[in-house]
């Protein structure tokens, strides 16, 4: 996760650099964008709350990222409060159903799932909606099952159950931004090249 976001950062701050050096300009930023989030737990007890915790913006949320700021020198990632729109079913088939139609920025997905393991579900959401950041939570995933979703649903997070609220809003928020940055640098890299300043392989 560490490697993906300051990987995809500095590609972001490179070929802003390039925008910037060559007088391009940059699209606008629609900041009142929906991002959609679905969560995929076979409990209804489990979705209720998540959905609770990652649509509620409390006072704690702020004194975080105060302490996170002023330890770390700079404003970390976070929900953007009345930019979400969070959905929820108990159904892997279902959610399968739903990447088909609608554009998801961040997928949560539990384990163990009567239909389908959360990491198969993973693997088939990242074919519909490679675009989508993945996160697998469960408190029953051994340290084998946890390698392969990484390798092979290429997931961003894991969260253990039962979870921080604070620790689940930053890896969402930060899984976001994450998703972010790929979508802008591919805008920039397009338009940089559109531009004919753009050299390949520059910064690898």
């Amino acid at each position: 996760q560490a490697l993906n976001y300051a990987g995809t950062l500095a590609e972001h701050r490179r070929l802003a650099g390039q925008v910037r050096e060559h007088g391009i300009e940059p699209p606008a930023a629609d900041d009142d964008a929906i991002e959609q989030i679905l969560v995929v737990d076979d409990d209804p007890g489990v979705l209720a709350s998540l959905s609770r915790v990652l649509t509620h913006h409390t006072r704690m949320d702020d004194l975080y990222s105060v302490i996170r700021a002023e330890v770390a020198h700079q404003r970390g990632a976070f929900l953007r409060e009345g930019r979400l729109s969070v959905q929820v079913t108990p159904s892997p088939r279902h959610a399968l159903e739903m990447a088909g139609k609608i554009d998801f920025a961040c997928v949560l997905a539990d384990y163990r799932m009567p239909e389908m393991n959360g990491i198969d579900l993973l693997q088939r959401f990242a074919d519909l909606r490679p675009e989508c950041e993945r996160i697998l939570i469960s408190g029953q995933v051994g340290a084998d099952e946890l390698v392969n979703a990484i390798d092979s649903a290429h997931v961003f997070a894991y969260i253990a159950k039962p979870w921080e609220d604070y620790e689940l809003k930053s890896c969402t928020a930060l899984a976001l931004a994450h998703q972010r940055m790929l979508h802008d640098n591919r805008v920039l890299a397009a338009m940089v090249e559109k531009s004919g300043h753009f050299a390949a392989g520059d910064g690898a």
